[in-house]
């Protein structure tokens, strides 16, 4: 299908203002149908199918029709229940909908997904909502228990999304399971639009919440992710697409192996204005892990209490993985090598972040660089009140460190190959930061702070002055 831009609220609306019929349903005989299918069935483009409370049977299909499917007394009492159907999914979206098909107000729980094919072999996809070359709007609905896990290739707990369009807003996804991937959302070839939702305690070996695959772009705002867990990437999982998060948090979210919080791999992930932590990784990367062609960029956010083996915020390996970060504070994270960043293979880029309290049992307490790695930092901060190495490089490595403050009380700046730390307007005192041991920390410069003015002469802040140090200056700064 012809994929289109996702239509916003206001759009949304409009479109859907213009006078329809009511067809409504009643288990108890009140309304023009029982079941909601036979409503659907019944009704034409631009009707409403009303649903009254009740608990209904899965496996309905929306025809292709450009309806709205409501549940007048929203999803506390409005159940659709396919947990005796376990070959199906509880709603489907394969007939050409057009992206005004709204569902709304139910609770979705039981399914256990479609068959389809994809990359090889069966699998049982989408198993709350399964959407194919069609569209679909999802508006305050709660996704519980719904387990796609009839084969390895299974994705999407929730909902599925392939070669298509998807818009959620103000939804709940708790507990649901994508065998491969995608506990709560799975996207392939589509374009997804996110807001306002909580993804909590959901899993799949790859993005505990939301699986991003074969070209799709997907887009989440204003939401929370919470206790989602995974193989590799504890919330969030990238292959061969783009993933962008702003305006959320994600708190305790784990993965067996690498990225705790994301895992990307030939794709491109931007988070902003992000509230991250604690995460952990059994392997590489506490919160980030980048792989092969993987990209991911951090910017006006907070990584906070990252555990892993390498890289207690931040993982990168693989070729032509990059990382880049611009007004992030890095807070208390942890590794045995790399407590922020640890790069085996790669290129590294900082510009205003401050990194607070980072740990590593072996080596490089903030960073940790492999033989044949790159990594810039400029207008950066490290407090860094215990030691020893916070940075630290093998043979080969390149790191470039300019106009920036490192401030620890003892240990060596320095170690393995790095030698010496030496570069345009470094500074070693105390930056008076206004709360670096608060939880969340406060990374604000206190007046009369060194780090005021005293980065690059050629970086600005926002107001046009010389850029600050640290997280909360340059041009996208860090705020409480």
């Amino acid at each position: 299908m012809t994929r289109r831009p996702l239509l916003t609220l206001g759009a949304l609306s409009l479109s859907l203002s213009a006078s329809a019929a009511d067809i409504t349903v009643d288990p108890g005989g009140g309304g023009d149908y029982t079941g909601i299918q036979a409503a659907i069935d019944a009704a034409s483009d631009g009707d409403r199918v009303l649903v009254e409370p009740g608990t209904y049977p899965g496996g309905i299909d929306l025809r292709g029709k450009d309806i709205v499917l409501l549940a007048v007394s929203g999803p506390t009492v409005t159940v659709i229940d396919s947990m005796d159907t376990p070959d199906e999914s509880t709603i489907l979206a394969i007939s050409g909908e057009p992206n005004t098909t709204t569902i709304e107000g139910f609770t979705l729980t039981g399914g256990h997904g479609t068959q389809n094919q994809w990359i090889v072999g069966n699998a049982w996809s989408g198993a709350g909502v399964f959407v194919q070359r069609s569209a679909l709007t999802i508006n305050d609905c709660f996704f519980r228990r719904n387990l796609a896990r009839h084969s390895g290739q299974s994705i999407g707990g929730g909902v599925v999304v392939i070669d298509g369009e998807l818009y959620i807003a103000g939804s709940v996804f708790a507990g649901n399971l994508g065998y491969y991937g995608g506990g709560a959302v799975a996207a392939l070839a589509s374009d997804v639009y996110i807001e306002g939702s909580t993804f909590r305690e959901n899993m799949g070996s790859r993005g505990g919440a939301i699986f991003v695959g074969e070209g799709a772009d997907v887009i989440v705002q204003s939401s929370i992710f919470e206790g989602n867990e995974a193989v590799w990437g504890g919330a969030f999982f990238v292959v061969d697409s783009s993933l962008t998060v702003s305006g959320s948090r994600v708190a305790s979210s784990s993965a067996l192996m690498d990225g705790g919080m994301v895992f990307v791999k030939d794709g491109v992930v931007l988070l902003d204005d992000l509230v991250g932590g604690p995460s952990v990784a059994g392997r590489d990367g506490g919160h980030i892990r980048v792989t092969t062609g993987g990209a991911a960029t951090v910017t006006a956010s907070t990584l906070s209490d990252g555990l892993a083996q390498g890289g207690g915020a931040v993982a990168m390996r693989g070729e032509g993985a990059t990382f880049t970060a611009d007004g992030v504070i890095f807070s208390t994270n942890s590794a045995v090598d790399g407590g922020d960043l640890w790069v085996f293979d790669g290129v590294a880029t900082l510009t205003n972040v401050t990194s607070i309290a980072a740990s590593a049992s072996t080596a490089g307490s903030v960073i940790w660089l492999g033989d044949g790695t790159t990594a810039a930092a400029v207008n950066a901060i490290v407090y860094q009140p215990s030691g020893p190495f916070v940075l630290f490089s093998e043979d080969g490595a390149a790191l470039t460190w300019s106009w920036s403050l490192l401030f620890g009380e003892t240990g060596d700046q320095t170690g393995g190959a790095l030698g010496a730390l030496s570069g345009d307007g470094l500074l070693f005192v105390d930056p008076l930061l206004a709360g670096p041991t608060a939880r969340p920390p406060d990374a604000t410069l206190l007046d009369g702070s060194p780090a005021i003015d005293a980065g690059d002469p050629t970086t600005t802040d926002i107001d046009g002055s010389r850029a600050d140090l640290g997280a909360s200056g340059g041009q996208h700064p860090w705020s409480p």
